[in-house]
């Protein structure tokens, strides 16, 4: 959505709401949409990030929100102009909490922390170079602020101390009082933007996970991935021919490991880093067939690209009139912001790629660093900073894709190393090099705050313990994937972990029933499909309103939550590291069942867990009464579903089908299928479906499996 239709469609819908107004602190302001308000700070850069990406706000959605009003005052955000840049200065209570900026990997509670948010690849500490620096961030009293700048902002989350604060902490002396502190309270969170104006947007919610929501909503809801990208994903090594690929993909379907989607990395292309785009004729003579050959298998492709064009691409002088000053290894660096450039890839990969059936890309390198990437110095045919163009680039090329799948009436569900904000609409997942399982974990559960996907990919472990764990962990998240380009590592790599590796992608390709439930719900309502556990309200509200119940060991595990997370609405999911033998986890309130057995875990409480005890499988639990819809074999093709019922309560479950390949859905062209379990006073179960079942796409037979004995 460009800014002045923006701009035209935001009075507009004031106009309706309230009028803008001015504020004392010079800030014209107005409610957008239900929960949703927009003020503006100065004069406004002539670009931003939401002119990086195409929105709608789902109005619909945001009207099925309850009301809810911010519960601070805009106008007590203190805003100054100096330098020509902006000061914002938000109030902080005592014991606030603050989620989001950006994509962290470290810890989940931003507060105390310094970042300047800027796109980069991470490094392996949490300063804010990541792959999603998105300016967003949410307070646990019930709102969130969007900032609307595609420059590399400065925030100071609750670490600075104002001289005239009534909350400022007595001055000590170091040398004989043993109260004193290196870094005293802080009662605001400080954002610099260094430019003369700014948009703001604030969203209100009941809670942190209602505020999610809306911001979700606001930009269109979420993604609704091609079915098939649920499946668990391969990506072969680099130089890997069509014969080899095909060889490989026979060897994981022969060895009983299903998965639906095999990735291409560099060496399909005639020339990478830069690229040509155009298949290479000695290693695919005969791309059409090997996408064929593939498909036959149930398997889409994935194609690895970068930004970068080679002089040999059949577009480089087609794009001769949009390129950059600077170049990337030597390749030219197109203006993706421009209409022109996008619409000659788009062209080009109709033809190339997606009229031959290629499911999807890869679109690596957008994001850092700053050796490999061209400078804040480089001049755009567009007018763009290089600055700017840095923090949108990975946005702009994300678009494209989009654009050329949604033209052609077909979905996907395709990776990116970068992106930034509006983009949840967007069906790509981000993935990174960085491999610290423990840190790739923590970015899972953040992406939630921030309408981002995330998948913790397995790329390589030290020995089969740590295969296993990384396999498991990959498998309960919005995206599975072994990503064997640089480590060439195969399912099987580890004899001893063989057999788990085995179960478990077979148990993923079981679960897309549910995973494209979970996703329906991102989409309709906003709730991404894994969440932290603080977006969970079983969770926090047993925090806010049971805590002086809880044992002193819950509450200490429970103030930054960053190694499980929610997985769809009834599923919690613990992940295991290498070598970590057992673990905690926190329960929330109400029963919880074991996924694997059915037997009663516990409630509101911590369990610990034997990895090898619990048949060397990760801890995962299931909401009493939930039907968890399974498919009856580890096939993408399976017309059986299994609605797996556990615990003691009565159940209820709306299950979601469409045809998982065209935008037909957005016409009305999906069914619901309404389905139950009810318990009588002496505990039978007996559960039942509606008539809907045939209506459904991808099913015609479901039956039911009560695990709780």
């Amino acid at each position: 959505m460009g800014k002045y239709l923006r701009l035209a469609v935001c009075v507009l819908i004031a106009l309706g709401i309230a009028a803008f107004a001015v504020s004392d602190g010079g800030a014209q302001k107005g409610e957008l949409q239900n929960g949703v308000w927009r003020a503006e700070y100065g004069k406004p850069a002539q670009f931003d990030l939401l002119d990086a990406v195409q929105f709608t706000p789902d109005k619909a959605g945001l009207d099925r929100l309850p009301k809810a009003e911010l519960p601070i005052k805009i106008d007590d955000v203190a805003f100054q102009l100096q330098d020509g840049k902006v000061y914002l200065r938000f109030p902080l209570e005592r014991d606030e909490q603050i989620y989001g900026l950006g994509l962290n990997f470290k810890k989940v509670n931003q507060r105390g922390t310094i970042r300047t948010l800027r796109m980069d690849i991470y490094h392996g500490r949490d300063d804010g170079r990541t792959h999603a620096p998105i300016p967003f961030f949410i307070s646990s009293r019930g709102y969130g602020v969007f900032i609307n700048s595609a420059r590399k902002i400065d925030v100071y989350c609750g670490t600075t101390q104002l001289k005239d604060s009534p909350n400022a902490s007595p001055e000590r002396d170091r040398a004989t009082d043993p109260k004193w502190e290196a870094r005293p309270y802080s009662d605001c969170l400080e954002i610099l933007v260094p430019q003369s104006g700014v948009e703001v947007y604030y969203f209100a919610g009941k809670d942190v996970a209602d505020v999610v929501r809306r911001y979700n909503l606001y930009f269109g809801g979420g993604a609704m991935p091609a079915r098939w990208g649920l499946g668990f994903w391969h990506r072969v090594p680099l130089k890997f021919t069509d014969k080899d690929a095909l060889r490989e993909a026979d060897e994981l379907i022969a060895k009983g490991f299903p998965f639906s989607v095999l990735g291409l990395e560099p060496g399909w292309q005639s020339n990478s880093y830069p690229c040509t785009y155009d298949w290479d004729k000695e290693r695919f003579p005969e791309p059409a067939g090997l996408i064929g050959e593939l498909r036959k298998r149930g398997i889409e492709a994935n194609l690895w690209m970068n930004g970068y064009v080679s002089k040999k691409s059949s577009i480089y002088d087609k794009l001769k009139d949009f390129y950059a000053d600077h170049t990337v290894w030597c390749g030219a660096v197109p203006d993706y912001s421009m209409p022109q450039v996008r619409e000659i890839f788009i062209d080009a990969f109709k033809k190339n790629h997606l009229d031959i059936g290629v499911g999807g890309f890869k679109l690596d390198e957008n994001d850092g660093n700053d050796f490999w990437l061209y400078p804040d110095t480089t001049i755009f045919p567009s007018g763009i900073s290089g600055e700017q163009f840095r923090q949108t680039h990975a946005v702009f090329m994300a678009r494209m894709i989009n654009d050329l799948y949604e033209r052609n009436n077909r979905r996907t569900f395709s990776l990116v190393r970068g992106t930034n904000a509006g983009t949840n609409a967007y069906p790509f997942v981000l993935y990174s090099d960085y491999g610290n399982h423990k840190d790739i974990l923590t970015a899972a559960v953040n992406s939630s705050f921030i309408g981002t996907l995330w998948t913790p990919e397995a790329c390589n472990a030290r020995n089969a313990d740590e295969w296993s764990k990384r396999i498991q962990s990959v498998a309960w998240s919005p995206l599975a994937m072994l990503n064997a380009w640089a480590s060439k590592k195969k399912p099987w790599s580890f004899p001893e972990a063989e057999k788990d590796v085995r179960e478990t992608f077979q148990l993923r390709a079981r679960m897309v029933p549910y995973l494209y439930n979970a996703f329906y719900k991102y989409h309709k309502e906003g709730v991404p499909p894994l969440r932290a556990m603080v977006l969970e309200e079983s969770f926090s509200g047993l925090l806010k309103n049971g805590g002086a119940k809880l044992s002193d060991e819950y509450k200490k595990l429970a103030e930054d939550v960053s190694d499980q997370w929610m997985l769809g609405d009834d599923i919690l999911v613990a992940p295991m590291l290498g070598g970590q033998s057992s673990r905690k986890v926190l329960l929330p309130a109400g029963k919880w069942f074991d996924f694997y057995t059915g037997k009663y875990a516990g409630s509101a409480e911590v369990v610990s867990v034997d990895f090898a005890a619990n048949g060397n499988r990760i801890p995962v639990y299931v909401r009493d009464g939930a039907i968890i819809p399974m498919s009856a074999a580890p096939d993408l093709k399976c017309r059986k579903l299994v609605l797996r019922h556990y615990g003691n309560l009565p159940g209820k479950l709306n299950l979601y089908d469409d045809d998982g390949v065209t935008f037909d859905y957005k016409k009305g062209n999906f069914a619901i299928l309404p389905a139950e379990v009810d318990v009588s006073p002496d505990g039978k179960k007996t559960g039942k479906v509606g008539p809907e079942l045939k209506n459904l796409f991808n099913y015609d037979e479901a039956e039911f499996e009560f695990m709780t004995k």
